[in-house]
């Protein structure tokens, strides 16, 4: 089917104009009036917005922002009178519109300009799909090593993600960004003293200097993250997630309440939901203590938090496979489950039994096999579907 085009006016005769002339062109459906529209947006996939300025209760600027807080990508348009050029001005800025056209607005000319903002958004879809195909790539990469360095961390950082994607979309926010900022989160210890991450696994008491570096994560993470492109969302959402919104935490600067980015807010309160369920907090119960710290956490966040329950309350589903069997070096596959350690012969640990092999996993394996020998065979577990 092709993209969807919504028409709102708050004149019936206008939208029946717009069906008898475009509706033969166009995917075209009508709302008379805003509140009506609103609807539409919530329901259906939209991707162009025509709608009139002046209409009773809310008009067309009002409108647009309420419809680009539910459908970000979908291009907006306007057409207005002569009469109202300054409230139409003020539309480019306050909704972001895409083309502005005045009435009287000839057939031919709204068809044109509804076929440019539908090329319009083909190009921002296209472009944000390669870009998070790109960036799924790269992020992949990035867990994979973070899987190797600390399998630990790896299923919490998995876990988060999970939980990240439900609130966001609880939220009405690209899940994409909280995704990839609840994985990325803590990629910064990569940065830390062999020692100290082995004491933060082990939940070891810290010192005083321990504890500061610690604290910098955050900003270590962010870092590193920095030099990909086109992710600044993600970059301070990673830098901002241990900021409480009364405005202390670090980093200690200005930025509290709402103007901390909602990524970060949201990891935040994702952040702490996991660590009082780790020490045995049912998950509906860390989040009555959430909403106990409203100088901490933002309310409309820890609420958004109970679209995480059923990532935290499913018990993991029982694995089938094959059974246990044995693999060597050359027949290690992506995929395959570990179900011992693989060691060198000096009993040195290169993988640990539970993980799920990917491709830079055997290539860890074989570049350990070059320098020590392996013990082989390796005992594994290929999964069914």
């Amino acid at each position: 089917m092709t993209d969807l085009i919504l028409a709102v006016d708050d004149e019936p005769l206008i939208l029946r104009s717009y069906q008898r002339n475009l509706g033969d062109q166009f995917n075209l459906v009508t709302a008379e009036g805003p509140e009506p529209a609103l609807e539409i947006v919530r329901k259906r996939d939209v991707a162009l917005i025509l709608t009139d300025l002046k209409m009773p209760g809310m008009d067309g600027i009002a409108f647009l922002r309420a419809a680009r807080e539910v459908r970000p990508d979908a291009v907006r348009m306007m057409i207005s009178g002569h009469a109202d050029m300054s409230d139409a001005i003020n539309s480019v800025n306050q909704a972001a519109i895409f083309r502005l056209m005045l009435k009287p607005c000839p057939e031919a000319d709204i068809a044109t300009a509804l076929r440019d903002g539908l090329a319009q958004y083909r190009l921002v879809t296209a472009e944000k799909q390669l870009l998070e195909g790109t960036l799924n790539g790269a992020i992949q990469c990035l867990t994979d090593i973070l899987g190797i360095l600390d399998w630990q961390a790896f299923g919490e950082a998995q876990l988060r993600r999970r939980v990240a994607r439900s609130v966001a979309l609880a939220l009405r926010q690209p899940a994409w960004t909280f995704e990839i900022a609840a994985l990325l989160a803590d990629i910064g210890r990569a940065t830390l003293p062999p020692a100290l991450n082995e004491k933060l696994k082990l939940h070891q008491s810290l010192t005083e200097a321990e504890r500061r570096l610690v604290e910098r994560v955050p900003e270590f993470s962010a870092r590193l993250l920095h030099h990909i492109p086109r992710i600044d969302a993600v970059v301070e959402a990673v830098l901002y997630q241990d900021k409480h919104v009364d405005g202390s935490g670090f980093p200690a600067d200005s930025r509290a309440g709402r103007d901390i980015p909602i990524a970060a807010r949201a990891l935040h309160a994702i952040k702490a939901l996991l660590a009082l369920r780790q020490k045995g907090t049912s998950p509906a119960a860390a989040i009555g203590l959430l909403k106990q710290g409203p100088e901490r956490y933002d309310p409309e966040i820890v609420l958004a938090l109970y679209a995480g329950l059923p990532e935290l309350q499913a018990k993991p589903a029982p694995l089938t496979g094959t059974g246990p069997q044995q693999a060597t070096l050359t027949t290690l596959g992506s995929g395959m489950i570990l179900l011992a350690d693989i060691t060198t012969r000096d009993g040195m640990v290169v993988l640990s039994a539970g993980t799920r092999l990917t491709d830079l996993h055997i290539q860890r394996v074989k570049n350990f096999a070059h320098l020590n020998p392996l013990v082989e065979p390796f005992l594994i577990e290929h999964l069914e579907g």
